[in-house]
C-alpha cells in the first residue's frame, strides 16, 4: 500500500459552503463558528470597504467572476441593501483562492469580503 503524497493542499480546510459543514461536524457552533468563517469583523469590512479606490482591478484578476460587475455595486451590496442576481451568482462562484489581493494597489482582501456576501445570502435563504 502506497501513501498518499503529502501535499499543502491536504492541510488546507474547505473554503465556502463547506467550510460550514466541516466546522459545525468538528463541534464548532454560534459565534465562534460565525468568527472563523468571516475572519473580519463588520467593522473591519466596512474600513477595507471605504479604502476601496475603486480601480477594479480585483475584479480584473479573479477566474470566478463570470459576468460584469462594478466595483461600486459590490462594495455597496457586501454590507447592506438588497443583493443583486449578478453578485450573487459571483459570491457563491467565488472559492476564496486570493486572485484578487495581490493586485489591489492599497492592500485589501476582496476574498474575505466575499465572505460577507456569502453569510447574508445564507441568512436571506440564497446561499448555498
Amino acid at each position: 500500500m502506497k501513501a498518499i503524497p503529502a501535499t499543502k493542499f491536504l492541510l488546507l480546510p474547505p473554503v465556502g459552503s463547506d467550510a460550514r459543514k466541516y466546522l459545525q461536524s468538528a463541534g464548532m457552533k454560534g459565534s465562534i463558528l460565525k468568527s472563523v468563517l468571516l475572519h473580519k469583523t463588520a467593522p473591519q469590512v466596512a474600513q477595507e470597504i471605504h479604502a476601496c479606490i475603486g480601480c477594479n482591478e480585483c475584479l480584473l484578476a479573479c477566474p470566478a467572476l463570470a459576468e460584469h460587475i462594478s466595483i461600486d455595486v459590490l462594495n455597496r451590496e457586501t454590507l447592506s441593501g438588497a443583493i443583486s442576481a449578478p453578485v450573487a451568482r459571483f459570491a457563491q462562484s467565488c472559492y476564496q483562492c486570493g486572485a484578487c489581493v495581490a493586485p489591489c494597489p492599497v492592500g485589501l482582501h476582496r476574498d474575505a469580503m466575499m465572505m460577507w456576501i456569502k453569510v447574508r445570502l445564507l441568512r436571506s435563504g440564497r446561499g448555498e
